[in-house]
């Protein structure tokens, strides 16, 4: 992603790959606690213990988000989901 450090058109842009790499690096509380909540529905869904849930382990809300991913949800999937 490219961005410009001021709102003059004519200011050099600014590359910033990931706009979010701060907030993934950083530890929040509401961060801390969505992996809290997802290690809680791991531990309560995932019954064949592979540590990963797959679409019919998953509960009805995280069903919709196995579109982005393998067929597998994991904890390191969780880690990298955005807050925004």
């Amino acid at each position: 992603m490219v961005r410009h450090p001021s709102f003059s058109p004519d200011a050099a842009p600014i590359d910033e790959p990931d706009q979010f790499m701060y907030v993934k690096q950083t530890s929040t509380a509401e961060r801390d606690a969505m992996i809290a909540n997802f290690k809680k529905i791991l531990a309560d869904f995932d019954t064949d213990g592979d540590g990963r849930l797959s679409r019919g382990e998953a509960p009805i809300r995280l069903k919709a988000q196995f579109d982005r991913y393998d067929g597998f949800i994991s904890l390191d999937d969780a880690e990298g989901w955005d807050l925004a």
